[in-house]
């Protein structure tokens, strides 16, 4: 069995469904509020310029860190999904469950158009950019 058909039978046996058509809002939701303003901005990028299915340049890579290093911290742990979540409990002390995780991926990769309108819902309603003032 090859480790992609591992992952989704890992996940049939915890959620009972994979590639789900429609997003978990509820959950998503959630998970955005865990994150957020500045990482889930941060993360905002990876929906205009990442593919589903890419570990490197995904939503919560790019909120974790630069391109490529949480998939390089995962990469030493083993399971990918659960790991996420403490991964950014070591990190930043935000607790995501995997429930959560796998919401995000799932919206991410399956249910772009949704996630991205939840995103900037989100980052409009609770992310402010300061302006800073140069005085000459």
């Amino acid at each position: 069995m090859t480790k992609a058909e591992q992952k989704h039978q890992s996940y049939q046996l915890l959620y009972g469904r994979s590639g789900q058509k429609e997003m978990q809002r509820t959950t998503v939701a959630g998970a955005l509020a865990k994150l957020g303003g500045e990482l889930v901005m941060r993360a905002h990028m990876a929906l205009e310029h990442s593919k589903a299915g890419d570990w490197n340049g995904c939503f919560f890579a790019l909120a974790f860190g630069p391109y490529g290093e949480l998939n390089q911290l995962l990469s030493r742990s083993g399971n990918e999904e659960y790991n996420v979540a403490r991964c950014f409990e070591r990190k930043y002390g935000i607790f995501l469950t995997q429930q959560e995780v796998w919401a995000v991926v799932e919206a991410f990769d399956h249910c772009r158009g949704e996630f991205q309108a939840l995103v900037e819902e989100y980052l409009e309603l609770n992310y402010t950019v300061l302006a800073h003032q140069v005085s000459l």
